[in-house]
């Protein structure tokens, strides 16, 4: 009995640092998801103002403040 209760103990140990690792890899997935989703934002607004018809000067200055 000596020999299977020292399997099931090395065992459970594995089990338990798996899970640590495993909750290790989530928050860095959660993490590399989130910056992700930022860059994704950050092209998607950079495509559009590229792909906006060019505008003067006079139309990005906010009404009655006087254009340089």
């Amino acid at each position: 009995m000596g020999l299977l209760e020292a399997r099931e103990t090395a065992a459970r140990v594995r089990v338990e640092e798996l899970r640590r690792e495993a909750e290790r890899v989530l928050a860095e997935l959660r993490e590399a998801e989130v910056v992700l989703e930022r860059r994704v934002v950050a092209l998607a607004e950079l495509t559009e103002v590229l792909s906006a018809p060019e505008l003067e000067v006079d139309e990005l200055v906010a009404p009655g403040v006087i254009a340089p």
